[in-house]
């Protein structure tokens, strides 16, 4: 639960990132509670969507490169704010994408292509 907890925490970090609005409740139980000591709970505690909501983030906890993922995504949250007000559309965005590959390549030759 407390690996759980942790991806819990990089999904709420990425869900206020990207604005995301719906219903969190459990994830932000699971975040907070279990990181806290469980010594004093008893499994009643530990509800069906505590459980159901742990299963979900497995798929993200067992998987370091998908935690630090989150993790890396949560931090360059000043540049995914910048995107979204630079892009205003799809096209605007593919460019971006495009452009920043070629720049990423570093090859002023595949930039010019």
């Amino acid at each position: 639960l407390c690996e759980h907890a942790n991806a819990a925490k990089a999904f709420l970090k990425v869900k206020t990132t990207l604005g995301l609005t719906g219903d969190f409740v459990v994830v932000e139980k699971l975040a907070a509670e279990f990181t806290a000591s469980v010594e004093d709970k008893n499994l009643d505690y530990i509800s069906d969507e505590v459980v159901d909501t742990g299963k979900f983030l497995h798929g993200i906890s067992s998987d370091p490169h998908k935690m630090k993922c989150l993790e890396v995504f949560a931090r360059c949250q000043p540049i995914v704010r910048w995107i979204q007000q630079e892009t205003k559309d799809v096209t605007d965005l593919q460019n971006f994408v495009t452009i920043a590959l070629a720049t990423a390549a570093g090859g002023e030759d595949d930039f010019t292509r």
